[in-house]
């Protein structure tokens, strides 16, 4: 686990004692809200893992799959008896496979 580097403030100085009294404890604050965030960063990531992993779990215990069946290759796909041929390169393209549609065609 990496340190929370210092803030550089802790270096700077106004010529005036008083007011490098206020600059450092200006650092310590931002340090403190540094390693506050940082904290709560992890937190969110370890949650976040935890609810992804809940969600595959609900997924195949409900009969689904996590990863599409097909993965190449075209589809056809019968809309109102016109049958269409899908890529399935497209329906898994980053914008598009989170979609209900590919979701339903892939899984």
């Amino acid at each position: 686990d990496e340190a929370v580097v210092p803030s550089r403030l802790h270096g700077v100085t106004t010529g005036s004692e008083d007011a490098d009294d206020l600059v450092k404890q200006a650092a310590g604050g931002v340090d403190a809200f540094r390693q506050i965030t940082r904290t709560a960063a992890a937190s969110a990531e370890k949650e976040i893992e935890v609810i992804s992993s809940e969600i595959k779990q609900l997924i195949t215990a409900n009969g689904g799959t996590i990863e599409p069946q097909q993965k190449d290759g075209r589809m056809q796909l019968n809309v109102g008896g016109t049958v269409f041929s899908i890529s399935v390169k497209r329906l898994l393209h980053r914008k598009m496979k989170t979609t209900y549609l590919s979701t339903l065609l892939l899984h």
